[in-house]
């Protein structure tokens, strides 16, 4: 029986593209890769749909603190993109040199699933960390790519909300199985790196293996009590962190939204 490697973050990615908090989420980078003794790679995503839009005759940028429009164009997205990944370059070196965290900046340009996956296949990264912000529109909510990216990545992955602060409290829900004690050694090497306590969350019995999650069936229901004692655990803890396995069935969009939409909490996802 081959045994699983002990948990170790040596090597951490932050993703950015156009739309993250660069600030806030490299600090978070920072903060983990100086706690764990790790290496630190920023990759800025130019996405190139952004600039497929701009290359259309009717693109226009509107202001955020008034109603004009301004034409845009693809020479002026380049230019902003490149401004915006300078100013992402500058601050990682100005943090990490303050950490003493060794650390690196890469550009890319294309479409951000296959820019992050191609970062991938060229460095073993133990962590990626990626946006969690969903903008309401109307009645709607715009997720961010990296939201969208996280659940089907198959790495471990940090939705980090935006905001500069280590999480104050460590919920690990664990299920049985490799996977749930997996998610409990990382939630306890975390929490050990952290100097934070850490609370176990069992999720209930979710039905035999395999067993779809019909409305009304056994797994169904057992993930509705599952998303409810979150919900119960989770009240008024924002500044939490939630660690769950990749292959949890609580790991759906209710309990997602519930997370990272409703709570506001930053959300681990353990491979």
């Amino acid at each position: 029986m081959t045994e699983e490697p002990a948990i170790e973050l040596r090597r951490i990615l932050v993703v950015l593209d156009a739309a993250s908090p660069s600030s806030r989420l490299l600090e978070t980078g920072i903060a983990l890769a100086k706690h764990a003794h790790a290496e630190l790679t920023a990759l800025f995503v130019e996405d190139e749909d952004l600039l497929r839009l701009a290359a259309l005759p009717f693109g226009r940028q509107y202001s955020p603190i008034g109603a004009e429009a301004s034409a845009v164009d693809l020479s002026s997205m380049e230019r902003e993109l490149a401004r915006l990944a300078s100013l992402a370059r500058r601050r990682l070196a100005e943090a990490a040199s303050r950490a003493k965290v060794p650390a690196s900046f890469r550009v890319a340009r294309g479409a951000f699933p296959d820019e992050v996956a191609s970062t991938l296949s060229e460095m073993a990264s133990d962590l990626v960390i990626l946006d969690a912000r969903a903008r309401p529109l109307g009645h709607f909510r715009i997720y961010t790519p990296g939201y969208r990216l996280a659940l089907g990545l198959r790495r471990t992955v940090l939705l980090a909300q935006p905001r500069s602060e280590l999480p104050g409290r460590l919920i690990a829900v664990t299920n049985g199985g490799p996977s749930g004690a997996r998610t409990r050694e990382f939630a306890q090497y975390l929490a050990a790196s952290l100097g934070r306590e850490l609370e176990i969350l069992p999720l209930p019995e979710a039905g035999r293996e395999g067993e779809a999650a019909v409305q009304g069936g056994p797994q169904h229901r057992a993930i509705s009590r599952g998303v409810g004692k979150l919900r119960s655990s989770l009240r008024g803890a924002s500044s939490a962190l939630v660690i769950i396995a990749g292959d949890s069935p609580l790991l759906g969009q209710p309990a997602l939204r519930l997370i990272v939409d409703e709570i506001g909490c930053s959300l681990l996802i353990i491979s």
